[in-house]
């Protein structure tokens, strides 16, 4: 069982460490597998300024935990050889999707709550809809514009 885009998010991100700067709005809660979050939030704890094997070195840790394992696997397969541009285009799509996924998520469960219990207005819970609802507009159009950018 594997998630290809949250793979490739990750090895793109522990692969390059100049695409850090373009992970500003990724967030942990894009990633829907526990290990690739776990990853994800390790790479975030070893912060900027590392380079790759400093990274990965912080990522592993002590190396015997399934995220080790996921770590592991990522770095076994191969990426394909882009350069700097390819690589910046590259993770901005992947992450762009893996923010779409999440917001449709969002909507989802949303859906699902006010179906029992439809919003009430006067407390302020369509600000959160409309918050949702704007987020979702602005990654579908900059997905449309190839204009990426992660809302965050």
């Amino acid at each position: 069982d594997h998630d290809p885009i949250e793979e490739h998010c990750l090895q793109l991100l522990l692969g390059y460490p100049e695409v850090r700067e373009l992970a500003d709005g990724l967030r942990a809660e894009f990633f829907q597998r526990h290990e690739n979050r776990e990853l994800f939030k390790r790479w975030l704890d070893a912060g900027p300024g590392l380079d790759k094997d400093e990274t990965l070195a912080v990522v592993r840790r002590d190396g015997d935990d399934e995220v080790s394992g996921q770590l592991a696997s990522l770095l076994e397969k191969p990426l394909l050889p882009l350069d700097v541009n390819g690589r910046a285009t590259s993770f901005l799509e992947v992450a762009s999707r893996l923010e779409e996924r999440n917001l449709k998520n969002l909507k989802s469960e949303e859906v699902k709550r006010f179906a029992d219990s439809p919003p009430d207005l006067e407390d302020g819970e369509h600000d959160e809809i409309l918050r949702l609802n704007q987020q979702i507009r602005k990654n579908e159009g900059l997905r449309r514009g190839q204009v990426q950018e992660i809302s965050g």
